[in-house]
C-alpha cells in the first residue's frame, strides 16, 4: 500500500453558533488519509465524527456553523481556499461522499438514471442524456443491479434501503473519485444487506483505486474494512493506529470501553458492558480532559488542561495523561 499522502487535515476547528453559546463540534482535529488507504473514524453519537466529514466536504450549513480554522489538504491542494465554484468541481471529481440514509440524498421528483446521468452531465464527458443514461446502466450492473436497465426508469421510494444505498455508490463512483467518504453507510440496513455494500465498497475501492475514509460507530464494520481507525471523542482525536493495533492492544481509556461493550462469540456475557454517563454537548465540554468524567482512571490532573495527541510507539498516538507522564511520548503535529 502507497504511504503517499491522499487527504490532510490540520488543526480543523468548526464551530457552531447559537445563540450566546458556541459549541466547538470539531476542536483541533489532525488526521491524514494515504493513497489506496481505507481509514475509520469511530466514536459515539455527538464526537464530531459527521461534523468532521462534512467539513472536508465543505458542506456545513453558515449560519450556524462556521470552519474557522485549519486545513483541509487533497494533494497539497487547500479545499479551504477554494472558491464555491472550484469546490463544486471537486466534489464529484475529486471526492465523493454516500450519505447515512440515501432517502434523503437521493431527490425522490426524479428518476434513478436521470440522477445518476445528471452527475455524468456535470463532471464527465457525457455530452447527452442518452449516452448519460446508458453509463447509469453500465453503473448499475457494476453494483450489482441485476435489472440495471429497469431501476434506471425507478424512482428512490421504489427501492428497498440497501438498494438506495447502491445507488448511491454507483452516484458515488461515476466520476472514478480519488477519496470516498462514506457516513454510517451500513446503519439502516439488516446485516445481510451490510455485509453486502461493505463488500461492494472494497470492491470498488480496488477497481477505482480509490481511498476511503469512513465515519461509524460500529467497531464491527471497521474490523471489516478499515487499515486505520481513529477513535473520536468530544471533537477531538484521543487514538490513532492500525486496526490491529487497537483491536490488540488499544491504549485510551474509551477505546478500551468501546471494545468492552462489543460482543464477542469467545465470551458468553448476561450483559454487555457500558461506559457510564454520556458525551458531553459540544457547547459545554469539561476542563481539561473531555472523556475525565467518564473516566475510571482519572484523577486531579486530567480536569487541569487538555492533554496533547502523542506518540506512544511508532504510528500510535494516543491522547491521555497516563502516557504524557508514564510514557514520556512524542507530541503529535501532523
Amino acid at each position: 500500500m502507497s504511504k503517499e499522502t491522499l487527504l490532510e487535515v490540520e488543526d480543523l476547528h468548526t464551530y457552531f453558533y447559537l445563540g450566546d453559546k458556541v459549541a466547538k463540534a470539531v476542536d483541533g482535529v489532525d488526521l491524514n488519509v494515504h493513497k489506496g488507504e481505507t481509514v475509520a473514524i469511530v466514536g459515539e453519537s455527538g464526537s464530531g465524527k459527521s461534523i468532521t466529514s462534512l467539513s472536508i466536504m465543505r458542506l456545513i450549513p453558515q449560519p450556524p456553523g462556521k470552519i474557522v480554522s485549519g486545513s483541509v489538504k487533497l494533494e497539497g491542494r487547500d479545499l479551504l481556499a477554494l472558491s464555491d465554484k472550484e469546490m463544486t468541481n471537486v466534489r464529484g471529481d475529486d471526492i465523493a461522499m454516500i450519505f447515512q440514509e440515501p432517502m434523503t440524498s437521493l431527490n425522490p421528483v426524479y428518476t434513478v438514471g436521470e440522477q445518476i446521468a445528471e452527475m455524468l452531465l456535470r463532471h464527465k464527458k457525457v455530452k447527452t442524456k442518452k449516452e448519460g443514461k446508458a453509463k447509469a446502466v453500465e453503473l448499475l450492473q457494476q453494483v450489482g443491479f441485476p435489472r440495471a436497465e429497469e431501476t434506471v426508469k425507478e424512482h428512490p421510494h421504489q427501492l428497498s434501503g440497501g438498494m438506495r444505498q447502491r445507488v448511491m455508490i454507483a452516484m458515488a463512483m461515476s466520476c472514478d473519485p480519488k477519496l470516498l467518504i462514506a457516513d454510517e453507510p451500513t446503519t439502516a440496513l439488516d446485516v445481510t444487506i451490510q455485509a453486502q455494500i461493505l463488500e461492494l465498497m472494497q470492491s470498488v475501492k480496488e477497481k477505482y483505486h480509490s481511498s476511503i475514509l469512513m465515519i461509524t460507530h460500529d467497531l464491527g464494520v471497521v474490523a471489516e474494512m478499515a487499515d486505520r481507525i481513529l477513535v473520536m471523542y468530544g471533537g477531538q482525536i484521543v487514538e490513532n493506529t492500525s486496526k490491529y493495533k487497537l483491536f490488540t492492544d488499544a491504549k485510551h481509556p474509551y477505546t478500551e470501553g468501546l471494545l468492552a461493550s462489543m460482543p464477542t462469540i469467545e465470551e458468553d456475557k448476561e450483559r454487555l458492558e457500558s461506559i457510564s454517563g454520556t458525551v458531553p454537548p459540544a457547547d459545554n465540554f469539561p476542563q481539561g480532559c473531555r472523556f475525565a468524567p467518564r473516566c475510571q482512571y482519572a484523577m486531579e490532573a486530567c480536569t487541569k488542561e487538555v492533554p496533547a495527541l502523542r506518540e506512544v510507539e511508532p504510528g500510535h498516538y494516543v491522547r491521555c495523561i497516563l502516557y504524557d507522564e508514564n510514557q514520556g511520548g512524542t507530541a503529535h503535529d501532523s
